[in-house]
């Protein structure tokens, strides 16, 4: 049989498609698609999918699909052209188990009238908490998911089939939190802490969001969860110690969930009784005794001072998170945050030493969200 010369194009230009990836295109791909993500616009982009038919819903029914027999959380599926061959493809999805994971398959819809099912051509996952979607961008179809349940994680990808007939997953660009710090504070503490959050190669902490458990809202910067505890000397009083974060016992993310808060160069011994019995919000206080009165008094101190500053009644630890840098000649300084969730957005730097407690001024970290080129562990074979 001799193919036609469009045909022949057609066929060639799919093949190229399917087997390569968008390497060469990827970084002004990502940089386009930027805008329209950071700026919230990303809906305006067109979906190229759309609802089954009621004869398709029929069609799909008959066929039996594991993944939409229940779910957990939500599940869905769309008609559309999946890997860009040209053809419709149904394209099913299903949110499940406490990590709330999104998995999803791609179907060849048979031109048979014969055909008695869907025929699977790729699984996949595709990320955590949110629906995927489909966009179109420059003549091609594109999914949207996000590794970590919010705009943070968005990934964009697409699915090719390769030369030995199976398919790929293909991802583009991964989205990257860029920050910057903002203050009119003077203070060597203020520009200190500037610095540190200017600091592209060691500022993870300050772009990182914890959010262990996705049936939560986000936790916060990652700063304010370090799990070994806030090291320093907190009242500069020349007795150096730790404070710990203390929650449910025997649970890897207490230090996030935390609802008391200790000193002492290790771990302080807790009655089980104050313990918190879940990671449900709580009040949260110091823990009694002598060995911890230090802390209740530099918290108290705080309270007072920030609360001038803030204008209103400020009660810590029961509000707000915290971490302790060193600035100034080896003071140590706290820096607070009231935000909900705490994301930097005003960081406030307080002072504590032997007699007094100081407000010293804010710092604000700046958040943009950018859509990068993927740089490793960006292709992944699939199953049917």
């Amino acid at each position: 049989m001799t193919l036609s010369a469009d045909k022949a194009v057609s066929l060639i230009a799919t093949f190229l498609f399917a087997t390569y990836t968008f390497a060469a295109s990827e970084t002004n791909i990502c940089s386009e698609l930027s805008g329209y993500f950071a700026g919230n616009h990303a809906l305006k982009l067109p979906d190229p999918s759309r609802k089954p038919t009621k004869k398709e819903r029929q069609f799909i029914e008959t066929s039996a699909i594991e993944l939409l027999e229940s779910t957990d959380y939500s599940m869905g599926t769309f008609i559309v052209d999946g890997d860009n061959d040209g053809k419709t493809d149904l394209f099913a999805w299903n949110i499940q188990g406490s990590g709330r994971f999104v998995y999803a398959e791609l179907f060849d819809i048979p031109s048979s009238q014969d055909a008695k099912k869907l025929v699977p051509k790729a699984s996949l996952e595709l990320g955590v908490l949110q629906d995927p979607r489909f966009i179109r961008f420059k003549g091609i179809n594109y999914l949207v998911s996000t590794d970590t349940g919010d705009g943070d994680g968005i990934s964009v990808s697409a699915l090719a089939k390769v030369a030995n007939g199976r398919y790929e997953h293909q991802t583009l660009c991964h989205m990257k939190a860029v920050v910057r710090p903002e203050s009119d504070c003077r203070h060597p503490a203020c520009k200190k802490l500037k610095e540190v959050i200017e600091n592209k190669n060691d500022n993870d902490l300050f772009v990182s969001i914890e959010w262990p458990h996705k049936y939560f809202a986000p936790a916060g910067l990652a700063v304010y969860f370090r799990e070994s505890g806030s090291e320093g000397d907190f009242d500069n009083s020349k007795n150096p110690t730790s404070i710990w974060r203390i929650g449910r016992k025997g649970y890897i993310n207490q230090h996030i969930y935390w609802a008391l808060l200790g000193q002492g160069d290790e771990m302080p011994d807790v009655d089980p009784k104050l313990r918190p019995m879940s990671e449900d919000k709580t009040v949260r206080r110091v823990l009694p005794g002598r060995q911890h009165d230090r802390l209740r008094r530099t918290l108290a101190q705080q309270s007072e001072v920030l609360g001038r500053e803030l204008h209103r009644p400020v009660s810590l630890p029961n509000e707000g998170e915290f971490f302790l840098f060193s600035a100034n000649e080896k003071r140590t300084y706290w820096a607070w945050d009231f935000g909900d969730p705490p994301y930097g957005e005003e960081i406030h730097i307080t002072y504590t030493n032997a007699t007094k407690s100081d407000y010293i001024g804010v710092v604000r970290v700046k958040r943009r969200l950018v859509l990068e080129p993927c740089s490793q562990n960006c292709v992944t074979p699939l199953d049917p």
